[in-house]
């Protein structure tokens, strides 16, 4: 465990919360982000935000584990993004009219360098070995880029990075908890939040190029 990880965990005041739901921006540098939840109703509380390498936030989802308040885990994860921006329309018309080129550049920016994909298939793999209920949250689910301003209104007075809170807004969502109980109770581990179904998908999709079609 390395100093900056040490720093982390014991900087955190755990104590009362009857859940504990991380959360982590994937990257070469990784947000990490703890909140905690308590009380009746429940409240949730901002305990902790770091920027670490990918081996410094495994092991402070490792110590969580090993710890004695239950824990839920999420990833923002760049291989699920299901829609592309603003520019969608010209994404599916250079798939419809072959222009691979164009299609590669577009999906490679719009969907995260190849090894922000890459350290997303690594925490599924973390996830999936640990045995914990974890969530794979598709991009555009939550709003991410807030301000450190906005952070310091929910009740975080410490510093923070563009990557912490982009965790931060995963680590927060209430549904975190429905898919921890639902995990306890049907004892499945693996959940998805924000992803479309293939059928309005293909619609969308239609809809999209056949609007475009006029464009030329």
């Amino acid at each position: 465990m390395t100093d900056r990880v040490e720093r982390f965990l014991s900087g955190m005041d755990m104590s009362d919360h009857s859940l504990l739901c991380v959360g982590i921006d994937p990257g070469t540098k990784t947000g990490v982000a703890v909140v905690g939840w308590r009380g009746k109703p429940l409240r949730m509380e901002v305990l902790g935000l770091a920027t670490l390498t990918l081996h410094e936030a495994m092991s402070v989802c490792e110590m969580l584990m090993e710890g004695d308040i239950p824990c839920c885990f999420a990833f923002e994860d760049a291989r699920e993004r299901q829609f592309f921006g603003r520019e969608e329309q010209t994404l599916y018309r250079s798939l419809v009219r072959g222009d691979a080129s164009k299609l590669s550049r577009y999906k490679g920016k719009v969907m995260g360098a190849g090894a922000v994909r890459r350290d997303c298939a690594i925490w599924e793999e973390f996830f999936k070995a640990s045995g914990q209920v974890y969530v794979h949250v598709v991009p555009g689910y939550v709003r991410t880029k807030v301000t450190e301003g906005w952070v310091r209104d929910i009740g975080w007075h410490g510093t923070s990075s563009e990557h912490s809170r982009d965790a931060l807004m995963v680590a927060r969502l209430r549904e975190l908890i429905d898919c921890y109980r639902d995990g306890r109770r049907r004892k499945t581990k693996q959940f998805y939040l924000g992803a479309v179904k293939a059928r309005t998908r293909r619609r969308v999709v239609e809809k999209l190029i056949l609007d475009g079609e006029d464009d030329d």
